[in-house]
């Protein structure tokens, strides 16, 4: 049976945090969501009794990379220098990435920014990368994984 042809392009690719809407990624950058755990640990008994523990962590961790001539560059630097200016606890830090080919949504309500882009400068423009944390990336009532993907919504096939 013949399988259709799928589509992947970044720029449907949605990224906002804070309320601005970043692209301009470099060359060979974009994004990319991790988890911070697995979602449990089975266990099995020397007799075979079998426990999976699950785990009630639901972080993860969103690396961003742009090009440095970029306005999303700027954006993003001017996000993480608000954060790290701010004398106490942090601000709520909307974060969402949203895959409108494939239906992969995740958003948080505390992103917080973890890693510092290098400043490298060479013969051309260089890259810029992000890394920010988020407690709830990964929580089980709001994550989508690929509801565009279902077999129930493919056509022909």
């Amino acid at each position: 049976m013949p399988h259709p042809l799928k589509t992947y392009d970044l720029k449907q690719v949605q990224f906002v945090i804070g309320g601005r809407d970043i692209s301009g990624y470099a060359e060979d950058g974009g994004l990319e969501v991790a988890p911070s755990v697995d979602i449990g640990t089975p266990t099995v008994g020397s007799v075979g009794h079998a426990v999976f523990s699950r785990s009630n962590n639901h972080s993860g961790m969103v690396t961003v990379t742009l090009g440095e001539w970029t306005q999303g560059y700027a954006d993003l630097a001017e996000l993480m220098q608000a954060q790290e200016l701010i004398d106490g606890a942090l601000v709520p830090l909307n974060i969402l990435i949203r895959d409108q080919l494939n239906g992969d949504k995740y958003s948080d309500r505390w992103a917080a920014f973890t890693k510092r882009p290098n400043g490298d400068k060479g013969a051309v423009a260089g890259e810029r990368v992000f890394e920010i944390f988020c407690p709830n990336l990964f929580d089980p009532t709001t994550v989508e994984y690929g509801t565009s993907n279902l077999l129930s919504n493919l056509t022909n096939g």
